[in-house]
């Protein structure tokens, strides 16, 4: 443990310096003063255990286990980096060892530690789940929320509180409320102790039985480790917002001189000591020998998502979805859902009835009204070896958890180097449902075909629902699952024998020569009406189903305009900014000289949905709409 803690040590004193130096660039977190922590509680896990960290997360992993050559890579920005220098000081992993990442988001690292958990206890694991964190997220919601969530699943899990004093550049006192950090883990029934962070034997017994209870089936358990860091915030802070003197007094305080001398006090000699410290700083040197010679990484893209009969039976669109999550769960163990009220009350829809009644409800998990946690505790399960299905519903909700799908679920392959992926289907039923206003009734697609690392699908009819939801459930990327809550009645023949069908691949559901109509979700039919009223009048329209709006079927489109020479993207979210105008964009920018008029995007304005009827209704794109505006591109 000694060495171990001079490896920390040495490791951070070179990284904060070379950021000093400008060898490093971003954002370098030094954990020196606090090595006792990090030692004391990963000396008594497996291999097999997992932790999660936060952005002071070097002295954690090297704890855990990992090549120092390799981090220092990461740290470097280099090729042979614990993620192929993709992740650098903020975002070190190594999951080959358990180690699922330190995170640059506060408190986001904790609820992925709570899914991990969750999958751990799913499969009937023995492992145990640490979660590292600093003072400063137990004033976040996901923290609160984590720590809820661990207590109302008993789940394996160790929250260890690195109480270094500061929050940033905050002192953590001045902007907590009430009697402190121990008093948040104790009001939610968890297990607590406070300890001398800097005492490695107070550290490690404690963890010790931590551990140990979490790991017999105790639940969650709750280590407020008191503490201090040396250095500022991040290496090129002065620390000047902080007295001299308590900096003074509490460097003095040093875990690795207090355990020195206890070893020295209990015969061990100095000399073994001194060639502990040699030992430590030559590995480290090496290591940082090592990734200045390293060459930088060449691939950008790789590592990221979205980079590129006899069973026939009517059903409605949610029949649909739920009988294909049913035949995925009865295929596959790995495969559970979570959200709210999914038990006895089977969705907003009835999309996951009879479900829990099936499978139990450790598979559909009815959650707390916490959709961070909820969306950080299916990630931390996805990478862990687990494809659940997350159920938000409405997207509306889904902005609550943008944090966690943004930062988190959208990231962690490319971030962390290929080492894992993200499986998990998040279910956000989209669009307008008759008076429910403003807050139940966007359709945000765009804002998530944006975010590079997302699969974007939004079924049409109920055979798609059925088809492609398999499809979401076996993909081993993220995908953002967009169902329309006015779909969710809607009947039609499914192949109840159907697999999955292929991302990417746009169903032409009416050819015609005069003019393309792109579209997707609720507007599928509606266009498809249009196109009938066309053809009563002469004019043929061919009518695309995109399916999936991430990846997208550029080609089919790219050929139906080379035939019609028109084009009009018919679609419900708001028109500024939304995906028909990326559409519009690829068309001009491929097959401008194919056109024959202007491209059109016919889509809702730029207001918030209201109640009122007749002001909704303006909102809505109807038939009418379509075929005027048809007419005007034929000429």
């Amino acid at each position: 443990m000694f060495l171990t803690m001079l490896l920390i040590r040495a490791f951070d004193e070179h990284a904060g310096q070379a950021r000093r130096d400008n060898k490093l660039r971003g954002s370098v977190h030094e954990y020196i003063g606090e090595e006792a922590i990090a030692t004391g509680v990963c000396a008594n896990l497996l291999t097999t255990d997992y932790i999660s960290s936060y952005h002071r997360g070097h002295g954690h992993c090297i704890a855990k286990g990992a090549d120092p050559v390799a981090m220092m890579k990461e740290i470097y920005g280099r090729a042979g980096g614990v993620c192929g220098g993709k992740g650098g000081s903020m975002h070190v992993a190594d999951f080959s060892l358990g180690i699922l990442g330190a995170n640059g988001v506060v408190a986001d690292g904790v609820t992925i530690a709570v899914g991990a958990a969750q999958a751990v206890k799913l499969r009937s694991e023995k492992r145990v789940v640490v979660a590292f964190f600093g003072d400063g997220a137990l004033n976040r919601g996901p923290m609160l929320e984590s720590l809820n969530w661990a207590r109302v699943f008993d789940l394996p899990i160790v929250f260890v509180c690195e109480d270094n004093t500061w929050s940033d550049r905050t002192r953590t006192s001045s902007v907590t409320g009430g009697p402190g950090i121990l008093a948040r883990a104790a009001a939610f029934g968890i297990p607590c102790e406070t300890i001398d962070g800097n005492d490695l034997h107070a550290v490690d017994a404690t963890a010790r039985r931590f551990i140990d209870d979490a790991r017999v089936g105790r639940g969650p358990q709750f280590l407020h480790a008191k503490t201090y860091r040396w250095r500022g915030h991040l290496a090129l802070d002065k620390g000047l917002y902080r007295d001299p003197a308590e900096v003074a007094s509490r460097m003095a305080d040093d875990p690795i001189a207090r355990t020195e001398a206890w070893l020295v006090s209990q015969g061990v000699d100095a000399t073994a000591l001194e060639a502990d410290r040699r030992e430590a700083a030559a590995r480290i040197d090496a290591a940082a020998a090592a990734a200045a010679a390293a060459p930088w990484p060449e691939n950008i893209v790789r590592g990221c998502a979205g980079c590129g009969g006899a069973g026939m039976a009517v059903m409605t669109y949610a029949a649909a979805a739920r009988l294909a999550l049913q035949q995925e769960m009865e295929r596959d163990p790995t495969v559970w859902a979570l959200g709210e009220d999914l038990g006895p009350e089977g969705g907003v829809s009835g999309q996951y009835l009879g479900l829990q009644q099936q499978f139990g409800k450790h598979r559909i998990v009815d959650t707390p009204i916490s959709e961070s946690t909820i969306m950080g505790a299916a990630i931390g399960a996805a990478i862990c070896g687990t494809r659940p299905v997350v159920e938000l519903r409405y997207a509306d909700f889904g902005i609550c958890a943008a944090d966690e799908i943004v930062n988190q679920a959208a990231k962690i392959r490319y971030m962390l180097g290929g080492q894992v992926r993200v499986p998990a289907v998040i279910r956000q039923p989209i669009g307008m449902r008759d008076g429910m206003a403003a807050q139940h009734s966007q359709s945000t697609e765009a804002w998530w075909i944006h975010i590079p690392g997302l699969v974007v699908v939004a079924p049409a009819t109920p055979a798609d629902n059925h088809s492609l939801l398999k499809t979401a459930i076996r993909s081993d990327d993220p995908v953002i699952y967009m169902e329309h809550k006015e779909l969710w009645t809607v009947t039609g023949e499914v192949d109840a024998t159907a697999g999955p069908a292929p991302f990417g691949k746009a169903g032409l559901l009416r050819e015609g020569s005069d003019i393309t109509i792109v579209t997707w979700s609720v507007m599928v039919p509606a266009c498809l009406a249009a196109a009938a009223t066309l053809a009563a009048r002469g004019c043929g329209a061919e009518v695309i189903d995109l399916r999936t709006l991430w990846p997208w079927d550029r080609e089919a489109v790219f050929a139906s305009v080379a035939k019609t020479g028109r084009l009009l993207v018919v679609h419900q979210a708001v028109r500024v900014g939304g995906f028909g105008g990326e559409i519009v964009a690829e068309v001009a920018e491929h097959k401008f000289g194919s056109l024959k008029s202007s491209p059109r995007r016919l889509a809702a304005p730029r207001v918030p949905i209201p109640y009122a009827e007749p002001l909704e209704t303006q909102c809505r794109i109807a038939e009418d709409r379509i075929v005027a505006t048809a007419i005007e591109i034929i000429g």
